[in-house]
Parts: structure tokens; sequence; C-alpha cells
């Protein structure tokens, strides 16, 4: 009788924290779609990613899930009831890395997560963010939470690339 009620209870339990994640992402997803209203901007392409890496002054530097969000002419990251982090297209560049390819650079600014277990699937995005306010190049460094190749990378590039032609255009 005890093992069922344990049973249960660790059941209950697991519900519980599904019900809540799911929520979490749906809390996301509405914050999102407010400032991406407010824009006027169109969601191109969307993923929920595990940011491993950064050393952007305003994003936290734990291991976590975050929405990343690719418009038509920003970027945006997207954490727990919190207004989404923009950053300008034409501010951003993205490129898929395999973690045997992880420059000195980038082991000196991260450490060795790089060569852990935390890349299963042995690649990981880079998105180099350079803010023309403080003219500095500031790094944010994810890992799928599913596999595949299907990255954000090539929307952002893609994006960026518009963008430029469209303004050169003008």
């Amino acid at each position: 009788m005890q093992l069922l009620i344990l049973v249960v209870g660790l059941a209950l339990i697991g519900i519980f924290a599904i019900y809540r994640h799911n929520k979490e992402i749906e809390a996301r997803e509405d914050s999102l779609k407010q400032v991406v209203n407010e824009l006027g901007e169109n969601i191109v392409k969307k993923e929920v990613v595990t940011i491993i890496g950064n050393n952007h002054p305003l994003v936290p530097s734990w291991e976590r899930e975050i929405t990343l969000a690719v418009s038509d002419k920003s970027v945006f990251l997207v954490e727990d009831n919190k207004h989404p982090l923009r950053f300008p297209l034409s501010q951003v560049k993205a490129e898929i890395i395999r973690t045997s390819d992880v420059s000195l650079k980038n082991l000196i600014l991260f450490g060795a997560f790089a060569f852990s277990d935390k890349l299963k699937d042995d690649k990981a995005l880079i998105i180099k963010i350079n803010d023309t306010k403080t003219q500095e190049e500031y790094y944010c460094i994810f890992k799928r939470r599913r596999g595949g190749e299907n990255w954000l990378a090539d929307a952002i590039n893609k994006g960026r690339y518009e963008l430029a032609l469209e303004n050169n255009n003008k």
C-alpha cells in the first residue's frame, strides 16, 4: 500500500512539473507575441533552446531553457516571465559550430563547458551581438533541446542579409 501511495505521489509530482513547464513556455510565447505585435514585426522562426554560455550583461549566465525567436528585423531572447530582449538583425551574426572546433577565444570566454557532456550532439549555435551603444561584441551559445539540423542560424543570417539589401536599395 505504501508503495502505491509513493508511486501515485511521484506521478502527481511529474504531472505537475510537466504542467508547470508548459505554462512557462506559454508565458514566454505570450510575452513574445505582445512585443512583436507592438513592433509590427513577423516571427520567421522560433525554437526553445538551452543557453549554455554567454558574456552579455543583460543575459544571466546560468544554463536554462529560453525561447529564441527570429523576426524579419530582430532576434529575441525570451526568458520566463520577463520582457523579451531584442537585438536588431543588423547587429547579430549566427553560426553553427562543432564543439571540437571551439576556438581558444571561446574556450577562454566560456570555460571548458564546450568539452563537457552538455553538448551531446556535438553542435552549438553561437550568436555574436555587436552592441552599437557600448561598442562591445557579445556572444551567446545555445544547444537544442532536441537533435536535428534545423537551426535558427540560417534564419538569422538570411534575415540579416535581406535587411542589408533592403537598406542598400533605399
